[in-house]
């Protein structure tokens, strides 16, 4: 009787051992699998930024007028892009402390993705200003971004690429 209930208690020992096996790589599988997703969204805002500035570089060689129609795809989670010109004032009204904030320390920048979780929320894209009054100039978006680009000639002599809705 003594090794049948020997054999019991080893069977309770594995099935303890089998169960905590179990959960951990449960849980390293979902952590593995929200990892992926994060790095995904990342790389996602990534490619907006590189069409963004491949379609920039296009326009900057066509004739000043130019002008073309743009939509971009982004992650779900971003709500708002904005874009920003630091050698002028901002014009907002109603700007969010968090937008100001790292409008006026990152002044080399003119691109901000909201919210701010990614990796990396503010990038530069030579040759973009806003266009018209409002800097920064801010879109909605629902995973993508529609937004017109026009080669423009600025007073500094400069040729720029605007962006406007």
């Amino acid at each position: 009787m003594s090794l049948h209930k020997k054999g019991v208690e080893m069977q309770v020992f594995t099935f303890l051992f089998a169960l905590i096996l179990i959960a951990l790589i449960l849980g390293y599988g979902l952590k593995s699998v929200v990892r992926v997703k994060t790095v995904s969204e990342d790389v996602e805002l990534g490619d907006f930024v590189f069409r963004l500035r491949d379609e920039v570089e296009m326009m900057a060689s066509f004739e000043v007028g130019s002008s073309k129609q743009v939509k971009l795809f982004l992650p779900e989670k971003v709500e708002r892009v904005c874009f920003f010109d630091g050698g002028r004032d901002i014009t907002m009204g109603n700007l969010d402390e968090t937008l100001q904030q790292y409008l006026e320390t990152n002044l080399g920048k003119n691109i901000f993705v909201m919210p701010f979780m990614f990796a990396q929320n503010v990038f530069l894209v030579e040759h973009l200003r806003p266009g018209g009054q409002d800097n920064p100039l801010c879109f909605l978006t629902q995973g993508r971004v529609q937004m017109r680009l026009e080669t423009v000639l600025r007073d500094d002599g400069k040729v720029y690429v605007e962006v406007s809705r």
